[in-house]
């Protein structure tokens, strides 16, 4: 079975390389000559060429011993020479004092207990008034700084790290409250896989020089918290709460809410910056005679509620330029 492997790409093999995030799309020509275009994935993947140029045998070494060791069933991690840490320009030392590099969220929490405890580390890219959010699954430890409202919080203390996935989240008593901001700075490694059907090809040049030609990684998107059967609407996870709650992302797109009182609620994400997967969900309630009111996040007003054994479609429509929730 394909596991992660945690060892790293060696960094002397990848000096020429080539790559960086890739967006498959679907293009359909008019005899107009006007292009029709799609991405037909919900966020890019991120892809390299490490064979190109002329490399010595002994760092042809190092990645001729990777690929056998590790396997080309397996993903491992690998630095991206352009980017690897939070900071604006991709490459520098991550920030450790305020303010840090990146905000993951807003505190919901009236005590410092119920609320959003996990947060997924994220990237933001920007260009004019143009985003992109990008799901950070393996951070580097010994990188991750972390703080809510402006104060540096304590790993193990106020916080664990899940190196797997890229969540932080908070310990009971210290998790967020309501309109603390949450900010991390980190570097990051890309999971990647060798790619499909790659066989290992050395050409030797001189006595001391070879290459590899055509060395493809590709991104294995299956590392992390969001899964693809998130980001095409699968999941279907089933969510048991007793208190109000935050939609997460990890529930993926397609949740069964089971209250066990009622009523309860469930604030949707930020209608302006939707989660991958979205702005299309489907939530169904589960709970018997219970009522799910479900909330806009910067008003708190109910948007729309489901009673016991029902399900509704959620959009996000554009009505003459406002976004607005729809359920039906």
């Amino acid at each position: 079975m394909p596991a992660y492997v945690d060892e790293p790409f060696p960094l002397g093999v990848i000096k020429g390389s080539r790559g960086g995030p890739r967006m498959s799309m679907s293009v359909s020509e008019l005899d107009s000559g006007v292009q029709e275009r799609a991405t037909r994935w919900p966020s890019f993947r991120w892809e390299y060429d490490v064979g190109v140029g002329l490399q010595n045998l002994d760092l042809l070494d190092l990645a001729y011993d990777h690929h056998l060791a590790v396997g080309p069933e397996n993903s491992f991690p690998y630095k991206d020479p352009q980017d690897f840490t939070s900071a604006a320009n991709n490459r520098a030392a991550p920030s450790t004092t305020n303010p840090l590099d990146q905000v993951l969220g807003i505190g919901d929490s009236t005590n410092g207990t119920n609320g959003t405890a996990v947060y997924p580390l994220l990237k933001l890219y920007t260009s004019g008034t143009r985003t992109y959010w990008r799901f950070i699954r393996k951070p580097k430890a010994g990188t991750i700084t972390v703080s809510v409202a402006g104060t540096i919080k304590t790993l193990g203390t106020h916080y664990t790290v899940n190196f797997s996935t890229g969540e932080i989240t908070f310990t009971a008593g210290n998790v967020p409250t309501t309109g603390q901001l949450v900010r991390a700075s980190f570097e990051f490694y890309v999971p990647v896989m060798y790619g499909a059907e790659f066989n290992y090809k050395t050409v030797y040049g001189a006595v001391t020089d070879g290459r590899i030609p055509d060395l493809t990684l590709i991104e294995d998107v299956t590392q992390g918290t969001i899964t693809p059967e998130f980001m095409f609407q699968g999941s279907g996870d089933t969510i048991t709460f007793s208190v109000d709650m935050a939609y997460d992302y990890s529930w993926g797109s397609s949740v069964v809410f089971d209250p066990t009182v009622t009523p309860l609620a469930i604030t949707l994400p930020d209608i302006n910056e939707p989660p991958l997967g979205g702005p299309y969900f489907w939530f169904y309630n589960k709970g018997t005679a219970k009522t799910i009111n479900f909330k806009n996040k910067a008003t708190a007003a109910t948007e729309f509620s489901l009673t016991g054994g029902t399900g509704t479609a959620v959009l996000i429509q554009n009505n003459a330029g406002t976004r607005q929730w729809v359920a039906f």
